[in-house]
């Protein structure tokens, strides 16, 4: 046969080639390959086409092949080098690209290709200028941008990074992969907003890609917009169940809502598909640890350190744990050793300074103070631990204007954080006191369970709970179980999933002895097994002021202790503190005066309606006044023997892990007492708020 019939031949393979008719094309490059062993196009050709269906192998021996006839055809080599690259074996095929340069040194596409197998064997320097020589030879070349921009992020150039994935999205507007790495520049360098418009437009371009929800996620996580980054991973995992990252990352947003078992859950899913996976295992025993699982969280924590002796946050974790015992020394060890790791961990720094008094010429308050300035580039939940730490430092050293600026700064971020309802607020307590009337008490005298094991304390955060539940649970009848919201449950599950109105509290008019009494024990279900010789348990969350009526009616023989404290000292105590989770109304003064207000006078109604000696009231100021006297006076009234253990609480060895743990961990004192008064000048619209309950 004429070369003339075998070269058209080869143009209708070709043709069809183009076409996409990849079956038919490879039976004509075969039928040449049997006339002309020897056709170097055709074995070229054929080459191309195992290419494109994955056959890498195949594809590098028939490029192979057709070099063996046709050492001065550059694309060969080049697409040789490609073969290689794709197999995985970038160190073969370098030595392709460059022979193919020696034919053709004018190629941007050689240049760019000898880059990327360079770059793939971590000489990330030496591809930059392979692809800088592409770049001159075709300025507008969008995949040797793209590919210098993977460079540029190796060598920790983020900002000239952005520059050439920018670039790609001009000359390639449809590169989804591009717009999804210009977002996650902009989100390292925290321009979430624009990172955010980046992975919302790769999105569109390529809906299906996981990693692109993921990190849509993980930006709006950034900006605390939690239900918009739950949806994201959500959909991330939806496409790829076995993305480890998505299923940490929701399972910290489930945790965030104190959705434990789900975090747990989520948190075990990633550590399947990667078992050794630091972030997964140290919030894994974050968790456990909020759930009281100290023993199996350290263990966790340990864990975590074994894959990463620097992973500061674990450190953190494991101070907290020592902080929660009461082992201070221990606590700060591991809080210094995690801002050795990582100085700019704020929450170390926030928790370090909780068990610190700081002194004026210590050098952390001059470290706090450089981190307070430099907030711009934190996450917001950074800069508020950061604010709060640098107050208390500030507070410490008696630098009281500057301490309350940053108190001004840390509740603004913590507020805009939180969807505080107020106005749901006021009407809530305002239903409550309509429902609970004086009759509904004089009907229901024999309501409820007979159980005597509950002792609920009551009053608002930071008015003196945790000391008197320190108090009693150092008697060695009485179990402390800290803040439970099993009460809540209870009403929720009781009345608040009925789909008929009337909804609580307003129910209450139509409700039977039998169901009061059903509401009690489905409240005493839910409460975990206290220890052999425990005749009693604390109940102690603040917020059970608003259900004092609703307890009283169905666990009539429990106990109800009402802790009060000065207003003002109330108040300024709860807005310098940054709560864990919960307590949205402390972040604003007015706010957190209104709050105030409600709380007195709905304790003002129970003690109106309910019969005498229902709950018994408390003045902490008397408590650290006179130690001994009110704590006989409290468990006098939970009905037990006195024991002196109680008037050693400090000595006491649990678990506290709310705002006060190291406070309780210390005999009463009297320093609390007035603290308001250092912030008198700045706190008028709580003072606002409170007139007429204030005393002076």
């Amino acid at each position: 046969m004429t070369n003339r019939r075998i070269q058209k031949l080869f143009d209708d393979a070709k043709r069809l080639h183009q076409k996409g008719s990849l079956s038919a094309a490879g039976k004509l490059y075969q039928k040449i390959l049997q006339l002309a062993p020897k056709h170097s196009d055709s074995l070229h050709m054929l080459g191309i086409l195992a290419y494109q269906t994955d056959r890498f192998e195949i594809a590098a021996g028939l490029f192979r092949q057709a070099i063996t006839h046709n050492k001065g055809e550059p694309s060969y080599f080049n697409n040789l080098g490609n073969a290689l690259q794709a197999l995985g074996r970038p160190n073969e095929a370098e030595p392709c690209y460059k022979f193919a340069l020696e034919l053709d040194p004018d190629n941007a596409d050689i240049y760019n290709n000898l880059g990327s197998a360079i770059l793939a064997q971590g000489r990330a320097k030496d591809a930059v200028d392979h692809y800088n020589r592409a770049l001159a030879l075709r300025p507008d070349f969008a995949q040797a941008h793209f590919n210098m921009a993977g460079a540029l992020l190796k060598l920790e150039k983020p900002k000239d990074a952005l520059t050439h994935f920018e670039r790609t999205t001009v000359l390639d507007p449809g590169h989804a992969e591009a717009h999804r790495n210009t977002g996650y520049i902009h989100q390292h360098l925290r321009n979430i907003e624009a990172a955010t418009a980046c992975y919302l437009r790769a999105i569109a371009l390529d809906p299906n890609d996981a990693e692109t929800h993921f990190f849509l996620g993980s930006a709006h996580q950034d900006q605390e917009r939690f239900s918009e980054a739950e949806q994201a991973y959500r959909l991330a995992l939806s496409i790829n169940p076995n993305h480890a990252k998505a299923n940490n990352n929701l399972g910290y947003i489930l945790q965030l809502r104190g959705e434990l078992e789900k975090a747990i859950f989520q948190f075990n899913q990633a550590l399947k598909i990667t078992p050794d996976y630091p972030d997964a295992i140290n919030n894994l025993g974050y968790a456990l640890q909020q759930q009281g699982n100290l023993e199996e969280a350290l263990s966790l924590y340990e864990r975590t350190l074994a894959l990463d002796p620097n992973y500061a946050e674990a450190h953190n974790n494991i101070g907290n744990i020592y902080k929660e015992q009461g082992n201070f020394d221990a606590a700060a060890s591991a809080y210094d050793r995690a801002l050795q790791l990582k100085p700019e961990l704020a929450i170390a720094h926030f928790n370090r300074a909780d068990i610190k008094t700081f002194e004026p010429d210590d050098d952390e308050v001059a470290a706090l103070e450089s981190l307070g300035a430099n907030t711009k580039n934190m996450s917001p939940q950074a800069a508020r631990y950061t604010y709060f730490a640098l107050a208390k430092a500030l507070d410490d050293i008696g630098d009281y204007p500057k301490a309350f600026e940053a108190l001004l700064k840390g509740n603004a971020l913590a507020r805009a954080a939180f969807a505080y309802d107020e106005d749901a607020m006021t009407n809530y307590t305002q239903r409550l006191i309509s429902a609970f009337e004086h009759k509904l008490f004089e009907r229901e005298q024999t309501t409820g369970t007979t159980a005597q094991a509950p002792i609920f304390i009551v009053g608002m955060p930071r008015s003196g709970t945790t000391l008197i539940e320190q108090i009693l649970s150092s008697h060695p009848h009485v179990q402390a179980l800290g803040e439970m919201l099993h009460m809540d449950e209870t009403i929720n599950a009781a009345f608040r999933t009925k789909q008929t109105p009337p909804s609580y509290p307003d129910i209450l008019a139509t409700l039977k002895t039998k169901d009061l009494a059903e509401v009690g024990r489905d409240y005493l279900s839910r409460i975990p097994e206290i220890a052999s010789g425990k005749t009693r348990f604390t109940d102690k969350l603040p917020a059970n002021f608003f259900n004092v009526g609703l307890i009283y009616l169905t666990l009539p023989n429990a106990r109800i202790i009402h802790v009060d404290r000065d207003p003002l000292d109330t108040c300024v105590s709860c807005f310098s503190k940054l709560f864990r989770r919960g307590q949205e109304f402390t972040y604003e003064l007015g706010e957190l005066g209104r709050y105030y207000r409600r709380y007195f006078e709905l304790m003002a109604h129970w003690r109106a309606v309910l019969p005498e000696n229902s709950l018994l009231d408390v003045r902490y100021e008397n408590l650290v006044e006179d130690v001994e006297s009110q704590s006989r006076r409290l468990i006098e009234y939970c009905g037990l023997e006195w024991d002196d253990r109680c008037l050693r609480f400090y000595e006491t060895k649990r678990t506290v892990d709310t705002a006060s743990a190291v406070q309780v961990r210390k005999p009463a004192y009297r320093g609390s007492i007035g603290r308001w008064r250092k912030y008198a000048p700045y706190i008028a619209p709580l003072r606002d708020e409170l007139d007429g309950i204030l005393s002076d």
